[in-house]
């Protein structure tokens, strides 16, 4: 998945992993070939469209895309060097929390789930986007541009798989806690191995978070501005009601696509996240049960060296500090896009 958006952190070699730095140069051509063609599409909309009817927000509308997916692909290129060794350092700690914690048929599945997401978006996106395009008449690099840009979904969808990743370790974590406090079988070594993976879990959370929240706050920026700047855009597109075709309905309908596309991934974001608080509030629970049976020591300096650990290392997902990624912020985010959309309807009457 890291090859889909263009600037992979890492590679595998021979049961190796070493930092990607063959590929920088490449990925450094690529992201200048995406900004260039970005640029190219506002030459290209001032000939093929029919300017005279467009509108002042209408050519800001362009030139604030060129600008904003310029900067988001300069940030992907700049985070994949800069997370490299982060992103090494999660999948080797991760490693040995598979080895301990692994259920065959919950990797299996999430394998196949995996696969079975990304090529479905995949296809679904490029189908969309290829028929808008043509029955639009867009030129060559506005069809390019319009299918470079997957590239900040599957940013989204590479995080929320690996936070349901962490989620998947926690849940197990929590089931064998209890299955062994209740058949007895804790010692003191088998303690002391459970409180490493923990450790190693939240070691991988912090550096899942490290790696992931400048694409969470681009993400949220990028539809909550873009959902504003398209809806305008389509209002004043249908008044005016230039006539090439089906133009105003075709760029309405991919506008309001695009809109749901983006609050589909912010829903499954959200959601991923909550579930994985959610799983960690449980182990609060979990270590309280077993606090609170006939357990032995070992069990209870477990138990306490958890919770004090979930105390003062664990805290939410932030976005570079501007706010949680939880459900409270979907919904905080939906009320404010829709106000702000009457108020644009508001105007437009």
């Amino acid at each position: 998945m890291q090859y889909l958006i263009f600037c992979p952190k890492y590679r595998i070699k021979n049961n190796h992993i070493k930092p990607n730095s063959i590929s920088i140069p490449f990925s450094a051509i690529g992201t200048l070939i995406f900004i260039t063609t970005a640029g190219f599409r506002i030459y290209f909309y001032h000939i093929y469209a029919n300017v005279k009817e467009f509108t002042i927000f209408m050519h800001i509308s362009t030139y604030y895309d060129c600008i904003f997916y310029s900067i988001g692909f300069i940030m992907n290129f700049v985070i994949s060097i800069a997370q490299s060794r982060n992103a090494i350092s999660l999948v080797l700690i991760f490693q040995k929390i598979h080895r301990f914690l692994n259920s065959c048929v919950n990797t299996r599945r999430f394998i196949i789930q995996n696969w079975i997401i990304t090529i479905t978006y995949f296809c679904g996106y490029m189908s969309f986007y290829a028929y808008m395009c043509i029955q639009m008449y867009n030129s060559f690099f506005i069809v390019f541009v319009s299918f470079i840009i997957i590239s900040f979904d599957f940013n989204i969808l590479y995080s929320i798989r690996m936070v349901n990743l962490l989620e998947n370790k926690i849940v197990l974590w929590n089931a064998r806690a209890l299955y062994v406090e209740s058949s007895d079988a804790f010692d003191k070594g088998y303690s002391k191995e459970m409180l490493q993976i923990y450790v190693n879990i939240l070691k991988c959370y912090d550096l899942y978070k490290q790696g992931f929240q400048h694409f969470m706050l681009y993400y949220i920026i990028d539809l909550f501005s873009h959902a504003l700047i398209y809806i305008e855009v389509s209002i004043q597109v249908m008044f005016i009601g230039i006539k090439l075709n089906n133009y105003p309905v075709l760029a309405t309908v991919s506008i309001f696509g695009w809109l749901v596309k983006g609050l589909i991934w912010q829903t499954l974001l959200s959601q991923a996240c909550e579930k994985f608080y959610i799983a960690v509030q449980n182990t609060e629970d979990t270590c309280a049960i077993i606090l609170s049976s006939n357990c032995s020591d070992d069990n209870k300096k477990l138990c306490k060296n958890v919770l004090r650990l979930l105390r003062t290392s664990f805290s939410k997902i932030s976005a570079c500090g501007l706010f949680y990624i939880d459900a409270a912020l979907h919904v905080a985010h939906v009320t404010l896009l829709t106000n702000h959309v009457i108020v644009l309807l508001q105007f437009a009457l």
